[in-house]
């Protein structure tokens, strides 16, 4: 989710959930990620939920909401339906 100043990039590899948040106006290059920083809390929260509107108008079928984000994990998404 990226607005004129922040950018968040929510990512969940093999289980593992990671938040990034960069301040554009000040990093433009994205190099120092600030999420963990005190106070950054409240705009993550908002932000995240300005994506999940997105992802909800656009259909998207990962739910941030679900522990797995109602992702299967890799090695089921490669098997056939019939397994």
């Amino acid at each position: 989710m990226k607005t004129d100043r922040w950018k968040l990039i929510l990512y969940n590899v093999d289980g593992r959930k990671r938040t990034q948040l960069f301040d554009l106006r000040n990093d433009p290059a994205e190099t120092r990620n600030v999420a963990a920083e005190p106070g950054q809390e409240t705009r993550i929260r908002e932000l995240t939920a300005l994506m999940k509107s997105w992802m909800k108008k656009t259909d998207d079928a990962v739910d941030l909401d679900k522990p797995d984000w109602g992702l299967k994990p890799a090695a089921d998404s490669k098997r056939g339906k019939s397994e």
